[in-house]
């Protein structure tokens, strides 16, 4: 058999279970198996003021509800059945044997919190068997107390900055010292304790002693002097001291502060505010302070005196009467300024304001005020410096004065200096126009003149060599003629391309591109990020003109066979690239000579508001970036590029009407500006079989006039004329009268003037420097269309 602890093996049936749980000094009680007290002793009626009649016999965990307030397990139903949930409403349960301990605080019965120490375990009757459980509750909440006391003691002797000392009242005696005094005095706490308050005063303090101790029995003391140190030294200390009861026996309890600090921080304050005193009194501004609170200056340093001609005592004056010598224009501004400062605590800028000083003169002062603020948050006073600034005002004034008329010099100048951009920007322009009209010019008498005498001269000895078919220097002839044609319609070509006259820079970029391709072998990729057109034409030329320059740059100087060619915009400027991976060279070394052709670019996009940047590094390539504004400065003076109107107009004969043919044959119109080209058409053409000359005309207005006049089958129209060209002429004729067919006719042969004519509405193209035969054929052409045309819709 097990053995167990006295008071569980007994019977609890009997009077004297109940008579042994009463003799129990601690509070306990006792439940059955079933959970129903079978025990309540009076020390638990006096702790839970529940008598043991309303206890014994109750089940439910209604025991509990004295000290938790609600039925809940406890300690008691955990030495009979264990449940982890239960203790873990324990600050801890241990156990020992069989024996549970735990510790729960703050229960709170009888209107007080207790803290309690509780035991509980299994009741066993003497035959050994379990018939239920007792729990023995402690009130440890004195000793918790006690405890917290001591805990607070330590940490205020340990933690303490403050040297704090118990001392005997009787005798000075030292009794206890914390661990601060120890590391104050230097002394051990064992040396502490064998000396009196006397040991630790300078020598000149120690009388002193006696009285102090007197008042802090009677009703505690506070005051600065001076202690020793175990070295020797002294220092400043304050000492509070107050007699208090422990034990039943007086003590004194001083606390001692090092103010060593704190003396040093007077000291400094002091000779701070002697220096304060006398910057303020020597100060050449103004300073005041105004009380809030009676709305009264009550001080003004000497310099007042100065700047407002009042005496001290005469400038103590009220917010009012100081107000009322503020001007009338400032016044609203100062009330508003001073409201700001009071209401809010960062720093305002100084105000300037007009105030009427004793001569009566109102002068300019320049106010910078600080507001004091009381414990309530609220403003209490205000306190200023005062400048005068008079002078600085009438400077500022004329200051002004001159800036305007700075300013308005400086618009002149800017003005004249816009002006002459323009001016610069303009003949820039007007050189870039008079350049490439000079081009045309030339270009135009080769065209015009040279070229179509040469074309003409070839035809009309084309028809003697079907007349003289056996005269072989006829056939030399032509072929000197053909190519005589072709080296005048070369160098035309150069001079003023077709393609930048009627066609967009990419478009006329792409020409220049294949023309280097042909011409000189260079490989040139064309890359267009462009959201924006070109819509000057000078612009589009000098473009054209300088990609040309630099492209010629790269065959030239650059020994490579390839080329990039990228275009971009942004808002207002476009941009052109030119980059090869060639020789490249160093751009600080570029001379005038070397470099003539750049330098001369980079000038003349600098005149219309532009930049050439050089990028170049020595076996590394070069880049050559041009930007230029995408709307240019012109002077009202427009210009078209091309041969002057006047050039090539000699000679021009009226339109005649030839007499109508049999009706069968086609009616045909010719139109070209050169005479001479237009007779030897004329003379070609005439005479030959199903073909009738019904007219001429040297513009494509007069063609448009003659088309309505004399209803022509077919219109052989020239390219290139003054006044209208072909192309518009072309687009006016087919829009009005779409039956009319037209053949385009032009010296040059490229793809983009067919592909514009056909886009105007022509049925064909044949180029003036092929055989006149070719002519001839296309008029047959069109006419055997029209003949099959006509057997479809019979």
């Amino acid at each position: 058999m097990r053995s167990h602890a006295t008071e569980s093996n007994i019977d609890t049936s009997g009077p004297h279970f109940t008579d042994i749980i009463n003799s129990f000094p601690d509070p306990c009680f006792a439940i059955d198996l079933q959970g129903k007290v079978i025990a309540w002793n009076r020390a638990m009626v006096e702790l839970t003021g529940i008598d043991a009649v309303n206890m014994l016999g109750k089940g439910n965990f209604e025991y509990a509800i004295p000290f938790y307030g609600i039925r809940r397990p406890i300690l008691v139903d955990l030495a009979i059945n264990w449940d982890e949930e239960t203790a873990k409403k324990y600050n801890y349960v241990k156990r020992n044997d069989e024996t549970l301990v735990s510790e729960v605080e703050n229960v709170f019965f009888k209107q007080k919190f207790f803290y309690l120490w509780n035991t509980a375990r299994k009741l066993y009757n003497v035959k050994g068997d379990c018939i239920g459980a007792i729990e023995v509750i402690r009130d440890i909440t004195e000793v918790k107390k006690a405890k917290e006391v001591h805990h607070r003691y330590a940490l205020l002797k340990e933690e303490s900055r403050d040297s704090i000392l118990f001392i005997n009242p009787q005798d000075g005696r030292i009794i206890e010292a914390n661990d601060a005094a120890v590391r104050t005095y230097g002394y051990s706490l064992k040396e502490l304790l064998s000396m009196s308050i006397w040991d630790l005063r300078g020598v000149s303090e120690r009388k002193f002693v006696a009285e102090q101790m007197k008042e802090a029995k009677r009703k505690g003391i506070m005051f600065e002097t001076e202690h020793r140190k175990k070295d020797g030294s002294t220092f400043p200390v304050e000492v509070s001291s107050k007699s208090a009861a422990i034990g039943g026996t007086q003590i004194l309890i001083s606390i001692i502060r090092d103010i060593t600090d704190r003396k040093k921080a007077e000291q400094a304050l002091k000779k701070s505010e002697a220096r304060l005193r006398l910057v303020v009194e020597n100060s050449w501004d103004g300073i005041h302070q105004l009380d809030l609170r009676t709305g009264q200056y009550v001080f003004m340093n000497p310099s007042q005196e100065r700047l407002t001609g009042f005496k001290t005592e005469e400038l103590m004056l009220s917010m009012e009467e100081a107000a009322g010598r503020v001007h009338p224009d400032d016044h609203e501004f100062v009330k508003n300024y001073l409201k700001r400062i009071i209401a809010d605590e960062r720093p305002q800028e100084p105000m300037e304001y007009r105030w009427m000083v004793k001569s009566g003169e109102y002068r300019w002062f320049s106010d910078s005020r600080k507001a004091v603020f009381g414990k309530n948050g609220k403003a209490i006073a205000l306190v200023g410096i005062t400048r005068d600034i008079t002078e600085i005002k009438r400077i500022q004034a004329e200051l002004e004065k001159s800036k305007i008329e700075l300013e308005k010099k400086v618009a002149e100048r800017t003005r004249l200096a816009e002006s002459r951009s323009r001016q610069l920007q303009a003949l820039a322009v007007e050189l870039i126009e008079t350049e490439e009209r000079e081009r045309s010019r030339i270009a135009e008498l080769l065209h015009e003149d040279l070229q179509q005498m040469l074309a003409a001269a070839r035809m009309q000895i084309e028809v003697a060599c079907q007349k003289f078919p056996h005269e072989p220097i006829l056939s030399n002839v032509v072929k000197l003629l053909k190519e005589a044609i072709g080296k005048s319609r070369h160098l035309s070509h150069e001079l003023s391309p077709e393609v930048l006259q009627h066609s967009s820079l990419y478009t006329a970029l792409e020409w220049l591109v294949k023309q280097y391709k042909e011409q000189f072998g260079l490989q040139v990729d064309l890359e267009s990020k462009v959201n924006q057109q070109v819509e000057t034409s000078h612009l589009k030329v000098f473009l054209f003109r300088a990609v040309q320059e630099l492209l010629f740059n790269v065959v030239k100087h650059a020994g490579v066979k390839k080329a990039r060619v990228v275009i971009s915009t942004s808002v207002d400027n476009i941009s052109i690239a030119v980059i090869d991976t060639g020789r490249g060279f160093n751009p600080e070394i570029l001379t005038l000579t070397e470099g003539l052709g750049i330098l001369s670019l980079r000038e003349r996009a600098r005149y219309i508001g532009g930049n050439l940047k050089i990028e170049s590094v020595p076996e590394n390539g070069s880049c050559f970036t041009l930007t230029v504004p995408l709307r240019i400065a012109k002077d009202n003076r427009s210009h078209r590029f091309g041969p002057d109107p006047a050039v090539g107009q000699q000679n021009r004969i009226p339109s005649f009407h030839t007499d109508l043919m049999n009706s069968r044959n086609m009616r045909v119109l010719f139109v070209d500006d050169h005479q001479v080209m237009r007779q030897g058409l004329i003379r070609l053409i005439a005479g030959q079989p199903g073909i009738q000359v019904v007219g001429e005309a040297a513009d494509g207005r007069e063609a448009i006039k003659q088309v309505k006049l004399l209803k022509p089958d077919i219109v052989v129209m020239d390219v290139y004329m003054p006044k209208m060209d072909g192309i518009e002429a072309t687009r006016h004729i087919k829009a009005e009268m779409p039956d009319v067919r037209i053949i385009g006719l032009s010296m040059f042969n490229d793809d983009h003037i067919k592909r514009a004519m056909r886009e105007a509405g022509a049925d064909t193209f044949v180029s003036k420097t092929t055989s006149s035969s070719e002519l001839l054929k296309a008029i047959y052409a069109i006419t055997q269309q029209d003949q099959n045309r006509t057997r479809e819709l019979a």
